[in-house]
């Protein structure tokens, strides 16, 4: 954030000699990789750890100011977006699987660190977990199955309102089953 001091502690005497304790007011990240953010190079900001927590913090902030961007909209209907989730999640796994099938090792070996797997391999396998959490979770919940009940019930509901219309409408019953014929088959039209 703009302003930030390193606030890092100082001590001393004044021109008194009086001992004095203060703060430092250079910028925050003075003289290392992190400016804006944590301690000064004289307050040890370029320490390791100094560094990884400014890292932390950075990475925080940016998740913050994303999260506040965001238009979020409440979930109407859990089971879609549950079926939606999992088609994403199974699409990602494929387009990773597509990808690590191009690979001729699935190791490499670091200058310094020696035999590594490779990362293409460790994002697959964490797309496999991924994919089996949510598609094993949408089995216990019988997505599937609460789904389809949804979809009768809408045509149930579909069904009652058009035969109380075609009886507001006063046409006989030869009529009415005429008309749902009709409206059936305009259905499995636009269906398939």
């Amino acid at each position: 954030m703009a302003g930030e001091l390193c606030g890092g502690e100082l001590r001393g005497k004044d021109d008194d000699g009086n001992r004095r304790i203060g703060t430092c007011r250079r910028p925050a990240g003075w003289g290392t990789n992190h400016v804006g953010v944590g301690r000064c190079k004289l307050h040890f900001g370029n320490t390791r750890e100094s560094n990884n927590k400014a890292v932390e913090v950075k990475f925080e902030r940016a998740v913050k100011t994303a999260i506040g961007k965001l238009e979020i909209t409440p979930i109407v209907d859990p089971l879609t977006e549950m079926a939606k989730l999992a088609g994403e999640v199974v699409a990602w796994k494929d387009a990773i699987a597509d990808h690590v099938s191009f690979l001729e090792d699935i190791r490499y070996d670091g200058e310094k660190s020696g035999e590594q797997i490779r990362g293409e391999i460790v994002v697959f396998e964490r797309a496999l977990d991924r994919c089996n959490t949510v598609l094993a979770t949408m089995a216990k919940l019988n997505i599937d199955e609460r789904l389809a009940q949804v979809s009768e019930m809408q045509a149930t509901m579909v069904a009652d309102a058009l035969s109380a219309v075609l009886r507001e409408m006063g046409l006989d019953l030869t009529q009415q089953r005429e008309a749902k014929t009709r409206v059936a088959e305009k259905l499995r039209l636009v269906a398939g």
